[in-house]
């Protein structure tokens, strides 16, 4: 049984990669997929009656949080640094905006060790960073995703 849920992809951008026989990037789902649904809709209280009037709730906003480490790859300290450098610009310059339109997080593989999961998100503000000691660090992102369901591909 698998332990994590690791991203394949967002925005068909691969976020597994591995330069020769280090991993650069690794991300995985932190949470989101099981849980995380909100919902629209609250029941009616009405003063001085026990209980509450139930209401109609829709689904309404699922927000995965994805967590991995960027690394930085080369022969030597100055190589590992600007390697470093260009992944993080890559990922929070452009990929990991707030600003960008919807696009497919697949998930996988899932525990089956088969199917993927993928769901239509963009990225939310304030991305946390912890930088670490080599050119390296941990990032966490979170996402929204308005159509709250996932759909699950495989046999």
């Amino acid at each position: 049984m698998r332990a994590l849920r690791p991203i394949q992809s967002y925005d068909a951008v691969d976020l597994t990669t591995v330069v020769g026989s280090v991993r650069r990037l690794t991300f995985w789902l932190e949470s989101g997929l099981d849980g995380g649904l909100d919902v629209r809709g609250v029941d009616k209280v009405i003063p001085r009656r026990a209980g509450r009037l139930a209401r109609d709730r829709v689904a309404d906003l699922r927000t995965p949080v994805i967590k991995g480490w960027v690394r930085g790859v080369g022969a030597d300290d100055d190589e590992r640094g600007e390697d470093f450098r260009d992944a993080m610009n890559d990922l929070l310059g452009a990929l990991f905006l707030p600003t960008r339109a919807f696009a497919d997080l697949v998930v996988g593989p899932l525990e089956d060790g088969v199917r993927t999961a993928t769901i239509a998100a963009r990225p939310l503000p304030g991305p946390i960073v912890e930088y670490k000691p080599v050119p390296a660090a941990t990032v966490t992102v979170r996402f929204e995703a308005v159509s709250p369901f996932w759909t699950f591909d495989g046999p």
